[in-house]
């Protein structure tokens, strides 16, 4: 099984601030929100109302990103993030 990605046009890219991109990549790399606000020294909490309002900026592009690997997807497709890239 191979995954094809598609590279989104510009405007269906959400801007995300540097903060968002900031716990996105550090919670795409860790296994809760909970070690996320904890690497990134915030409450859980922070960490929920960043990956909710990025879940918000994809889904009013209609690219919907319910689950963490969706966003993973997303993240990959947008450039956020290289596939395989340490």
């Amino acid at each position: 099984m191979s995954l094809t990605f598609q590279k989104p046009k510009d405007d269906q890219r959400p801007q995300l601030t540097p903060r968002e991109r900031e716990v996105l990549l550090t919670w795409l790399d860790n296994p809760s929100k909970a070690a996320t606000a904890d690497l990134l020294g915030v409450a859980e909490d922070t960490v929920r109302s960043h990956i909710s309002h990025i879940r918000h900026k994809y889904a009013a592009l209609g690219r919907p990103a319910r689950s963490k690997a969706e966003l993973l997807i997303r993240a990959i497709e947008d450039g956020i993030i290289t596939a395989g890239a340490r």
